[in-house]
């Protein structure tokens, strides 16, 4: 048994080999665990069962097990997201599905295995990154409005430690204060305040990874910059997605814009590409006969149409505040956004859409049930008024 390596997956397995090494006390020269643009969390992470063994095929094993265990995790946070989002924790929802079996439990089950699968036997750090943000979600939503110190504490150190497995949760953590304010803070600001400082000072473990750069490269970043410059041009027009394909041999390509567009055109494009496209592989395997011809050639009507797509997509985010529900507003808000930023300086993969996607399908299930648990109530209020026979 191996992973795929192609892309990122062999550097994670190379720079996880090397800190083993330096773990393990070896004084060569390129037993290190710094990366130029890889985490340290994720580093360790792949590192710990190097270990154990040198086996290649035992430490697979092993990893894969980890990453199992992480899916896990996330089907569990899920869950109980969508049962607190949903109201099934509420006593005026629970008479009502106690006893049933819930379609929207095992959907979200389903629909979140189905995005996941890709990344159980690869080497990277969205399933894992994923799984600790939703689970300080899970933390700040567990006491309604206001957690107690010592869960926003613990939400702000899964903060933290998903941003030492993947830096663009960094953007998330940042959004989540102001959106904590507006969203959760406004009746009463003074109650809110505590929670939120207790929060910061966990999601400050997220500086453990600007102080390792620093450490060996001098620059206080996420990673150095300097490394990350030779990936510059791909985040530019004409390129909009990379995708990768396996057989009959590992093969990386780019879908191209075949004339330039403006800016925001350009945005709006990669991010529809991202979004409506889904791969059941991070590598797959063999290539569709069009994909040696990666050239989007969309008409200004269809770029105009991507524009729309946007704006409804963004609609639809920023609707959750209507939901009645504080903390799924900001965490749809905050995927959202982070989701944006990143494709407003990245070119497109479309597993930089796996934390926008896990995160709607929470949305629209707990806002299906709510809507249903309401025509139920209005249907129940209205059943006695009929049958009275006054």
């Amino acid at each position: 048994m191996d992973f795929p390596s192609i892309g990122d997956a062999p550097q994670y397995l190379e720079v996880a080999t090397a800190c083993a090494h330096f773990l393990l006390g070896s004084d060569s020269p390129g037993a290190t665990c710094y990366h130029d643009y890889r985490p340290i969390g994720i580093v360790l992470y792949y590192a710990l069962p190097l270990l154990f063994t040198d086996d290649p095929i035992l430490v697979s094993y092993i990893t894969l097990f980890q990453n199992l265990l992480f899916l896990m995790l996330l089907v569990y946070a899920g869950l109980t997201l969508l049962r607190r989002f949903s109201g099934v924790e509420a006593d005026t929802l629970r008479s009502r599905v106690q006893g049933r079996p819930l379609f929207g439990d095992a959907l979200l089950v389903i629909l979140i295995t189905l995005f996941s699968i890709g990344y159980i036997s690869v080497r990277l750090s969205d399933l894992q990154s994923l799984t600790l943000f939703l689970l300080s979600f899970c933390l700040l939503s567990a006491d309604g409005l206001n957690p107690s110190k010592g869960k926003a504490f613990l939400a702000g150190i899964l903060i933290g430690a998903s941003i030492l497995m993947k830096q663009n949760f960094a953007v998330s953590a940042v959004l989540i204060v102001p959106l904590w304010l507006a969203l959760v803070g406004r009746r009463d600001i003074k109650s809110a305040l505590p929670p939120l400082i207790f929060f910061c000072c966990g999601a400050s473990l997220g500086f453990v990874q600007i102080l390792w750069v620093y450490l060996h490269s001098g620059m206080p970043w996420l990673y150095d910059p300097r490394a990350m410059a030779v990936f510059d041009s791909a985040n530019r027009q004409p390129y909009v997605e990379l995708a990768v394909y396996m057989e009959p041999t590992p093969f990386v390509y780019f879908s191209k814009l075949v004339t330039q567009v403006p800016e925001f055109q350009y945005f709006a494009t990669k991010f529809w590409n991202g979004l409506s496209k889904f791969y059941w592989a991070v590598y797959a395997g063999r290539p569709p006969a069009d994909a040696l011809l990666p050239i989007i050639n969309y008409t200004a009507a269809e770029v105009t149409g991507t524009v729309v797509a946007f704006l409804l997509v963004a609609l639809l985010s920023f609707a959750s505040i209507a939901s009645g529900q504080p903390w799924l507003a900001l965490l749809v808000i905050t995927a959202f956004c982070s989701v944006s930023l990143n494709m407003a300086i990245a070119h497109v993969e479309n597993r930089y859409f796996y934390f926008l996607r896990v995160v709607f399908v929470i949305y629209f299930i707990a806002l299906a049930r709510l809507a249903l648990a309401r025509w139920q109530c209005r249907r129940a209020l209205a059943v006695p008024a009929s049958a009275d026979p006054k």
